[in-house]
């Protein structure tokens, strides 16, 4: 069954022609999450357009000019409009894929991408993703999340949007103790104008919040890659907090989340959680890797696999942030029908597969 999850061919079979033509925007599509929902989009036949600061292949995210600010020509946006040709601004997109350059923290680019692409559907996926409780974050979070998402939502008001499906993060407070992070905070104040805009200005928001999602393509630096990257090299992986807990979620599930909760009839006031609904300790996601790379693996990767292998712990960069949270599934289920589909050793196997051919290509 599992050998179907995931693909084109799966997604088409649970979500069939909904999304078939409909026009998409996916801001952040370069991003892990992102480039994974935009070559799912494109498989179900949407018209998708992916917006991100730069798409050179030289310029790393984040890096581009807040002032010159891309947009395609509108002729460009046309129901029948092909693929545009390759050109630097578009090297690196999906194939299917309509490539825009644009900063969000410029709202007079947003307004005019906006009003350019004209998408029914607004995926805004785009953020300063990280989690260290470090004041040099406080204007960066500010500005690509906060500022960012605001301008977004002012635009999409403008241009009467009819759906923006954005992204909170496990990372906020669940009650009222303060956030932990700037990347917390400025999520939590995401959330807070998200409310604003669907109560006073009529603006239909709805917000996923995908737990630790992992799977192929990620940042190796990322804790899961960084773990099967390691092993896969015979190098003990080095983490700060081995009994830290997390819930782990496959990012094939989270693409069918984010899709479900865009999809669902009827308005959703609070976040979808999507996760396992379970924790796991960072202890145990090492053990359990290196048992599935000692059972998978046949050639000299897995001669480096030590029997009594494990992380190196450094407690000096330990997080005060709250851990144990896990996914509430049955408010997902009740609002939008979503559970994971992948066990997490399926997910796993998946995972180091992808990395394993990786580091074999070199």
């Amino acid at each position: 069954m599992k050998q179907l999850s995931g693909t084109r061919l799966s997604l088409e079979s649970e979500f069939e022609d909904s999304l078939k033509g409909r026009r998409v925007l996916i801001t952040g599509s370069r991003g892990f999450i992102g480039a994974h929902l935009a070559r799912a989009l494109v498989g179900l036949g949407a018209f998708v357009v992916g917006s991100a600061r730069s798409w050179s292949a030289e310029t790393p995210p984040g890096r581009a000019n807040p002032r010159k600010s891309l947009v395609r020509r509108a002729s460009e946006f046309s129901d029948g409009a092909s693929t545009p040709s390759a050109s630097p601004a578009s090297a690196s997109a999906p194939t299917g894929l309509i490539p825009l350059e644009c900063d969000l923290c410029d709202f007079a680019a947003t307004r005019q991408m906006l009003w350019t692409s004209q998408p029914e559907i607004i995926f805004h996926l785009a953020a300063t993703v990280t989690a260290r409780e470090s004041l040099d974050l406080v204007q960066p979070t500010l500005n690509n999340i906060v500022a960012a998402s605001v301008n977004l939502m002012n635009a999409a008001a403008e241009a009467r949007c009819k759906l923006i499906v954005t992204c909170a993060t496990s990372e906020q407070p669940a009650d009222d103790s303060p956030p932990v992070s700037p990347y917390a905070a400025a999520k939590e104040c995401v959330s807070t104008y998200c409310q604003l805009f669907r109560h006073k200005f009529g603006l239909e928001i709805r917000e996923v919040m995908p737990f630790l999602t992992f799977g192929p393509g990620q940042d190796e630096a990322k804790l899961i890659p960084h773990i099967i990257t390691s092993l896969l090299f015979g190098v003990s992986p080095k983490l700060s907090d081995a009994t830290r807990t997390f819930d782990l979620v496959y990012i094939d599930d989270v693409v069918r989340g984010i899709i479900m909760t865009a999809l669902h009839p009827e308005a959703i006031a609070q976040p979808v959680e999507l996760g396992s609904g379970a924790a796991i300790t960072v202890t145990e996601i090492v053990q359990r890797i290196v048992r599935l790379i000692e059972s998978d693996m046949t050639d000299s990767f897995r001669r480096l696999i030590e029997p009594d292998m494990t992380a190196t712990f450094d407690s000096s960069d330990k997080r005060t942030s709250p851990a144990g949270r896990v996914a509430d599934l049955s408010h997902s289920l009740d609002t939008t029908g979503w559970l994971p589909i992948w066990t997490l050793d399926e997910a796993l196997q998946e995972t180091i597969a992808w990395y394993h051919q990786r580091c074999k290509d070199g």
